[in-house]
C-alpha cells in the first residue's frame, strides 16, 4: 500500500477508483470528487500525465454503479467521473434512491455520459415502495378495493339477490387473486422494474442534457492538460513512415499516407492514429462534409476508444529538399468538435460513370444514391461555394497561428516515443521503457543490422539474433508472442530503416505514376 492508499477511506467518497498505468501490478486509490493537485500527483507517479489510466477496482456507495463505470479512462473521462461524484454528493436522499434504482435497472448506463445524464433526468422517473411483483399486485388490489368500496358496499346491501351475489363474487376474486401474477401484469404494462430501492417506472422522455466534455464548466474540471508536444522543423516523409512503424500501421497505409503528403497540395494536414493504423489527410478535406476525412473525424468515439490520437502537420519548407514542417499533438475531441462546427456542405457532385456521359447530382440526390450505383462511377468531385472554402482556409490559418503559440517542443525521438505509448501498452507483455515495433519492421531491422531487436516474452524481453530474421516457416515469426521492440537508444537504427523504406515507397509511387493504367489505392481505415 502506498501513502495514497492509506490516505483514502473509500466510505468517505461516492466513488473511489484504484488507478494504474502502465504497470498493472501496482496502483493507487483515488477518491472522487478530487482536486487538481491530488489527481496530478497520482498521474505523475503513474507516468500517465496524458490522463490515460486503467481502473482495476471501483468502490462506490451504490452497489451496482461500480459495474457500470468504464475500466479505461482518458483525461476527459477523469473530469466526467469527478463531475458525476460531485452530482452524487449534492443529491438528496430521495434523488439518490431514484439514481440507484435506474443504475440497478441498467437503464441509460451505456457510457459515462449516459450515467451523468441519469442525474440530469431524475424527474423523468418514478419510484414506488414496492419491491416485488407480489407487493405491487397487493398495492393495485388495495387501490382498486378502495376506489370501488362504495359500489361494492351498495351491492352487498342491495335488496336484489343478484347484486349481493355479484358483490360476493368480487370479494372472492379479491381474496383469491394471484398477487404475483397481477403485479407482474401491471409492471409489464407500465414497462417497470423492481429494484432494491422500489418499483421504478419512466414518466418522461430521457434527454441528453449533458452531451460531451465541452458541456462541463471549467470549475468542475480537475484534469489540467499539459502543454501538447510539438515537433519543430522535421523531415515529414520520414516522420510519417516512422510513425507507422511505432504505431501499428501497415505498409499499404504507409504508402497511401506518404503519397498524400508527397503530393503537397496543401500546407495543412491532419493525422489520426488509433493504435492499429494511421490516416493522413489534407486538413481542408476534414472540414468538407461527405468526404472520407470528414467521416473519419465525425464518427470518432473518443470515450470508447481512448487510444485515438490526433496531430496537426504544418508544412513550412518545400524548396530545400524533402518537405519539412511542424507536428503538433491535438486534443482529439476538441478537434472533432471544431470540425463538426466549422464544416461546410457541398452544393453539387459531378460524377463520371464508367460508361456513359457525365452526371451531376444535388446533395440530396447524391445522399440517396445506392452503393451499387456509386460503384459504377469512375470518379466524382464535390463542389463547394467559393466563400465557404475561403472561410475554412481562414479558420485553418487561425488554428495554425494558435498552434504556433502553444506546445512543448521536443526532439523527434521523444515525440515518437510518446506516440508509441498506446501501441506498447496494448502489447501482451509491454515494456514501457522500450519502443514496440511492428513485425515487418522488426524483421527487416534485424536482417539489416539496424539495431538490436527484442521479442516480448512474459518473463521479459529476449534479444534476437540476426539469423532469426531469415528462418523459414515455423520460426519465431509464426509462433505466439509475436511482439517486438527496440531500445530507445537505438532510435538512429529506426532512422536508417525509415530512410530506406521512404525511398522504396517513393520509387514505387513514381513507377505507378508512369504506368499507363494507374492503380487505385485503398484509404486506410480506422
Amino acid at each position: 500500500m502506498s501513502e495514497f492508499d492509506s490516505d483514502v477511506n473509500n466510505s468517505e467518497f461516492p466513488i473511489s477508483a484504484y488507478l494504474s498505468y502502465p504497470d498493472l501490478s501496482n496502483g493507487w486509490w483515488l477518491g472522487f470528487p478530487t482536486t487538481k493537485e491530488d489527481l496530478q500527483a497520482i498521474l505523475k507517479i503513474l507516468g500517465a500525465e496524458n490522463g490515460d489510466v486503467e481502473v482495476q477496482y471501483y468502490a462506490t456507495g451504490e452497489n451496482e454503479l461500480y459495474n457500470r463505470l468504464p475500466n479505461k479512462l482518458n483525461a476527459d473521462m477523469l473530469d466526467e467521473l469527478n463531475f458525476l461524484a460531485l452530482h452524487l454528493n449534492e443529491m438528496s436522499e430521495s434523488e439518490l434512491e431514484i439514481f440507484e434504482a435506474v443504475v440497478e435497472a441498467d437503464w441509460h448506463c451505456g457510457s459515462l455520459k449516459d450515467i451523468i445524464n441519469i442525474g440530469e433526468n431524475l424527474d423523468k422517473f418514478d419510484l414506488q415502495p414496492a419491491y416485488s411483483a407480489e407487493q405491487y399486485g397487493e398495492f393495485h388490489r388495495d387501490l382498486a378495493r378502495d376506489e370501488y368500496a362504495d359500489i361494492v358496499s351498495r351491492l352487498l346491501n342491495s335488496e336484489d339477490v343478484k347484486d349481493r351475489d355479484f358483490a360476493s363474487y368480487i370479494e372472492d376474486i379479491e381474496e383469491n387473486l394471484n398477487l404475483t401474477f397481477y403485479g407482474q401484469l401491471q409492471s409489464d404494462r407500465e414497462d417497470g422494474v423492481f429494484t432494491e430501492q422500489g418499483y421504478l417506472t419512466r414518466t418522461g422522455a430521457f434527454e441528453d442534457i449533458y452531451r460531451s466534455h465541452h458541456d462541463l464548466p471549467d470549475d468542475f474540471k480537475v484534469y489540467e492538460n499539459p502543454q501538447p508536444l510539438k515537433l519543430a522543423d522535421t523531415e515529414l516523409a520520414g516522420f510519417v513512415v516512422k510513425a507507422h512503424s511505432l504505431c501499428g500501421g501497415d505498409s499499404q497505409s504507409a504508402s497511401y499516407n506518404l503519397n498524400v503528403l508527397a503530393n503537397l497540395r496543401s500546407a495543412e494536414y491532419l493525422m489520426l492514429m488509433d493504435g492499429r493504423n494511421i490516416f493522413l489527410t489534407e486538413a481542408a478535406h476534414a472540414y468538407r462534409r461527405g468526404t472520407t476525412a470528414y467521416d473519419a473525424f465525425s464518427n470518432l468515439n473518443t470515450q470508447e476508444n481512448t487510444n485515438i490520437k490526433a496531430f496537426a502537420i504544418h508544412v513550412t519548407d518545400v524548396h530545400n529538399g524533402p518537405a519539412r514542417g511542424d507536428v503538433v499533438e491535438l486534443n482529439t475531441e476538441d478537434r472533432r468538435q471544431d470540425i463538426l462546427y466549422h464544416s461546410i456542405e457541398h452544393t453539387r457532385v459531378d460524377a463520371t460513370p464508367k460508361f456513359g456521359p457525365e452526371q451531376s447530382f444535388s446533395p440530396e440526390e447524391w445522399e440517396r444514391l445506392e452503393d451499387i450505383d456509386r460503384h459504377m462511377l469512375e470518379s466524382w468531385t464535390r463542389h463547394f461555394e467559393s466563400n465557404d472554402l475561403k472561410s475554412v482556409n481562414r479558420h485553418l490559418d487561425d488554428l495554425r497561428d494558435n498552434d504556433s503559440d502553444i506546445g512543448n517542443i521536443v526532439d523527434e525521438s521523444a515525440f515518437l516515443a510518446k506516440m508509441n505509448g498506446s501501441y506498447m501498452a496494448a502489447a501482451e507483455n509491454p515494456q514501457p521503457d522500450m519502443l514496440r515495433i511492428t513485425l515487418p519492421v522488426a524483421k527487416e531491422m534485424l536482417a539489416r543490422g539496424d539495431a538490436e531487436v527484442y521479442r516480448l516474452f512474459p518473463e521479459g524481453p529476449y534479444k534476437l539474433q540476426p539469423l532469426d530474421a531469415i528462418r523459414n516457416s515455423g520460426s519465431l515469426w509464426y509462433q505466439e508472442y509475436r511482439e517486438f521492440a527496440i531500445k530507445r537508444k537505438d532510435m538512429p537504427g529506426l532512422d536508417r530503416w525509415a530512410a530506406r523504406e521512404t525511398a522504396a515507397i517513393m520509387k514505387q509511387r513514381q513507377k505507378e505514376r508512369d504506368a499507363p493504367d494507374k492503380p487505385k489505392h485503398c484509404i486506410p481505415e480506422l
